[in-house]
C-alpha cells in the first residue's frame, strides 16, 4: 500500500435553517491506495453533471474540497443517473429518500421549493446531506479520514446505526477498521465503493498529468486539454 497523501484545506461553510455554519479549516486527505481494481462500467464517467457536483462542492464545503470526491458517491449510489430509483424508493443520482429530502428541506430553506426530481437540485441536497453529517461528527475528534469514512456510512446507513457502532468500537479517533466490523456489509462496501473510485480517478489524474507533454487530462476525459 502507497502511503502517499496530498492534502486540501477548505472552509466548511453552509446555510441551514437561514444561519450560516462556519467550521474548522479542515485538511482533506486524498488516499492514494495500490492494487486497487475498478469496473469500466464506474470508471467511464460522464461530465454533464460536473457543473452541479463543482458548484455544491464549493458551496458547502469550500473552493479547496475535491469535488471529484461527492462524484465518486454519485457514481457509486447510480451510476450518474437522474432517472434511477431503488426498490426502497431512493431517487436521483445521490439516492436519496424522500423522507430524507423533507428533512434536507427543513434543514436548508435553499432547497425548500425546489423539487427532487432534477439532477442539480438532487446533487446539491446529496452533498449538503453530505455536509450534515460531517458536522455530526465533528465534535468527536476524529482524523480526516475516519471523520470522512464516517460521513459516507452514515449517508449510506444512517447516524444512528453508525453512531451506535462507534461507540461499540470503543470511540476511536483514527481506526476506521474497528467501527466497520460492527457495521453491515452493504455499509462496509459502500464506503469501500466510494473511497476506491475516487482514488481510482485521483490516480489516473496524477498519471496522465505526468506524461510531460504540457496537456492536463480531466480523470472522466478521454482527451487532453490543451
Amino acid at each position: 500500500m502507497n502511503n502517499l497523501r496530498n492534502n486540501f484545506n477548505y472552509q466548511s461553510k453552509a446555510i441551514c435553517c437561514g444561519h450560516l455554519f462556519t467550521g474548522a479549516i479542515i485538511p482533506l486527505s486524498l488516499w492514494l491506495l495500490s492494487g486497487i481494481n475498478v469496473s469500466a462500467a464506474e470508471t467511464k464517467l460522464t461530465t454533464g453533471y460536473d457543473q452541479y457536483f463543482i458548484g455544491y462542492s464549493e458551496k458547502f464545503f469550500g473552493p479547496e474540497f475535491d469535488w471529484r470526491f461527492f462524484k465518486s458517491q454519485g457514481v457509486v449510489e447510480s451510476r450518474l443517473r437522474q432517472h434511477a430509483k431503488s426498490h426502497r424508493g431512493a431517487k436521483g443520482v445521490m439516492q436519496l429518500m424522500p423522507a430524507t429530502y423533507q428533512e434536507i428541506q427543513k434543514k436548508n430553506t435553499y432547497f425548500k421549493k425546489k423539487q427532487i426530481d432534477t439532477a442539480g437540485v438532487n446533487i446539491g441536497a446529496g452533498i449538503f446531506y453530505d455536509f450534515y453529517l460531517y458536522q455530526r461528527w465533528e465534535s468527536k475528534n476524529l482524523s480526516h479520514d475516519l471523520h470522512l469514512n464516517l460521513m459516507l456510512a452514515s449517508y449510506n446507513g444512517g447516524y444512528s446505526r453508525v453512531l451506535k457502532a462507534y461507540n461499540k468500537a470503543g470511540k476511536p479517533d483514527h481506526d476506521w477498521s474497528a467501527v466497520a466490523v460492527h457495521l453491515p456489509k452493504e455499509t462496509r462496501n459502500y464506503v469501500k465503493r466510494v473511497i476506491r473510485h475516487y482514488e481510482n480517478q485521483h490516480q489516473t489524474m496524477i498519471a496522465q498529468q505526468s506524461r510531460g507533454n504540457g496537456c492536463l487530462i480531466e480523470p472522466s476525459l478521454a482527451q487532453a486539454i490543451c
